[in-house]
């Protein structure tokens, strides 16, 4: 393993541990939760934005640092899931959020799941495999 890899890991392991931060401020019952995410996520935004060696790291997705459009044009899968879950999908979350009166967070998550998460991930992958050319 290269340490460019290593690096990609161990900044998966500490958005890991924030992740699991974030879901026990959720699933505890806090009187405020919303000051207890405040807290949480006040500080990590101030080192994510206060880093420059971070703020350089994400300008993009994949190798190239694409845009989101490019990059989509780019991976086909990724383009016609983002399209289908638009579609098909995303109009049932909606549609569900609009009769439970916008308070199924649960729905939001997939919501959010659905359509942010899979090309960061990719992008994450494609950087991983990148990293490891070198070795």
């Amino acid at each position: 393993m290269t340490p460019a890899q290593k690096k990609i890991i161990h900044k998966w392991l500490w958005l890991l541990a924030f992740l699991l931060l974030c879901t026990f401020v959720y699933i505890y019952p806090f009187k405020n939760t919303q000051v207890a995410f405040f807290v949480i996520v006040g500080p990590v935004y101030m080192l994510l934005m206060s880093n420059k060696s971070i703020r350089e790291s994400a300008k993009g997705y994949g190798t190239n640092s694409l845009r989101l459009p490019e990059y989509l044009e780019e991976n086909p899968r990724l383009k016609y899931w983002m399209v289908c879950f638009s579609a098909i999908f995303l109009p049932i979350v909606i549609y569900k959020l609009y009769q439970s009166g916008g308070e199924s967070y649960s729905l939001m998550a997939v919501a959010i799941v659905g359509l942010i998460v899979p090309p960061i991930v990719l992008s994450e992958i494609q950087n991983f495999k990148e990293a490891g050319k070198d070795a």
